[in-house]
């Protein structure tokens, strides 16, 4: 018996609107309508139990009918449909496909993700029914190589390798084998914590492990050890089932087997170059390299990237750090305070340096000023001078031009003809001389009654002054 679909939301249930109806919805119509948008499918029973199915865009009038509306699958490129028809059969859709779940139809549909083989050396485990033909829609990459690996004793089944790089999906009645490994933690075995399809069997592939040891003086440290190998023979790593099981038991017996030949000492004092020496060969690992050879794993190289000693150990470690930086700290302490010793006296001569060239700066620079100063007053009292000479140039030739021209102007009168006393004394000669006399400063100084010039501008009407007896 089926179970019943889920219920649908209240929205869903009242209205078409543009929301897609799926397997959720479920009603008995006694007389109406329904609308399958494109995009949608729904089953239909009438009164008498006979089936269709309607695809949308469609508009169907039901009378006393149940209809159903159906659940879409969309498998996309890198995946597939399995459809688990009512009849039995078993159907594998590979995608692009969408396909609607009818329950008159299907027991149930599944999307499922093909297997991704990213490189050469990637490759997974198939098995089938012998002589199974693989659909013509399944896709691998032509470069995919199927090899058989071995087929089972009795039984149609056989099994064989898909190697990428490629997208394997599978055909009906064809599984992929899931390889179940132990993992470890903490130096310790976890069986069946790893789990994987795809395998993968390049070269340079690494195995991390921490290793315990235990030394001869009763001393714990552990070592993280990375072995670089490489399957070689899938068909043992298949017979064995958990390699990593059988490969970290033999590692145990190894490292039991080194212990005893070390000491606590040797691994602590003088660092843990004895330690890493010893760890770093395969030839100190006969017991793993036997028997990742019966697993099919060949083991090329071992490197120790870490060594982790035990309590004791750390703490006397400790103790010889604290000592050894208790020495580091006081010498450096010796060492700052002669550092700064040595720049206190440093900072002392430079100091009296800088103080001496200043001192013979500042001598340099008030006897470069007294030397401007000196020459800028003699430049100075030259110039002052040389001015004044040139004023005094200048009146002595202001004053000799004019005593000239009142020569020069009473000459003219003489040489007329004019008597000079009666001319100077009559109004019309004194009008007529009184605009030349007046620039005559000579003349002014000589009669003794010089006005101020102010005076003369604003007496234009004054009388012109006694003139030169001659």
């Amino acid at each position: 018996s089926r179970s019943p679909p889920p219920p649908f939301a209240p929205s869903q249930q009242e209205t078409m609107g543009v929301t897609f109806r799926s397997g959720g919805y479920l009603r008995h119509v006694y007389l109406g309508k329904r609308t399958v948008k494109d995009g949608e499918a729904c089953a239909v029973w009438n009164d008498r139990g006979e089936h269709r199915e309607v695809v949308g865009p469609r508009r169907i009038w039901m009378y006393n009918s149940t209809v159903r509306f159906l659940a879409r699958h969309k498998a996309e490129a890198h995946q597939y449909l399995r459809v688990r028809h009512r009849d039995g059969r078993v159907q594998h859709v590979y995608g692009p496909a969408s396909m609607y779940e009818n329950p008159a139809w299907h027991d149930g549909i599944e999307v499922r993700d093909g297997v991704s083989l990213q490189s050469e050396s990637d490759c997974i485990v198939v098995y089938g029914a012998g002589g199974t033909k693989r659909a013509p829609t399944e896709r691998t990459s032509e470069k995919a190589s199927p090899e058989k690996v071995a087929a089972t004793t009795g039984g149609d089944r056989e099994r064989r390798v898909v190697r990428g790089p490629a997208l394997f999906l599978p055909s009906v009645g064809e599984t992929v084998h899931q390889f179940t490994w132990s993992g470890i933690s903490d130096s310790a075995l976890v069986k069946g914590s790893r789990t994987f399809e795809v395998l993968e069997t390049g070269k340079n592939r690494v195995w991390t492990v921490t290793l315990p040891v235990t030394t001869s003086n009763l001393d714990t440290f552990s070592a993280v050890l990375c072995f670089r190998y490489q399957i070689e023979s899938l068909e043992r790593i298949l017979e064995a089932g958990d390699p990593i099981e059988r490969m970290f038991a033999a590692l145990r017996a190894d490292g039991q087997a080194l212990g005893g030949g070390l000491s606590g000492e040797e691994v602590c004092v003088g660092g843990e170059e004895g330690a890493l020496k010893l760890l770093s060969g395969l030839s100190s690992f006969p017991s793993l390299v036997s028997a990742a050879g019966e697993v099919g794993v060949a083991l090329e190289a071992v490197s120790v990237t870490e060594v982790i000693h035990s309590d004791e150990s750390k703490r006397r470690a400790k103790s010889e750090q604290r000592l050894a930086a208790n020495l580091r700290s006081e010498k450096a302490e010796k060492e700052k305070n002669r550092e700064l010793y040595d720049i206190d006296l440093e900072d002392r001569r430079k100091r009296i340096e800088r103080e001496a060239e200043l001192r013979r700066q500042e001598a340099d620079a008030t006897a470069k000023l007294e030397e401007e100063t000196h020459a800028a007053k003699e430049a100075a009292a030259e110039r002052r001078l040389g001015l004044e000479r040139k004023e005094a140039e200048v009146r002595k030739k202001m004053k000799e031009e004019e005593d000239a021209m009142v020569v020069q102007f009473l000459v003219s009168l003489k040489d007329m003809g004019v008597d000079m006393t009666e001319f100077m004394c009559t109004a019309g000669g004194m009008k007529v001389g009184a605009a030349v006399l007046s620039r005559a400063a000579a003349l002014s100084k000589s009669t003794g009654k010089q006005k101020p010039d102010e005076s003369t501008k604003r007496e234009k009407s004054e009388v012109f002054p006694a003139p030169i007896a001659w």
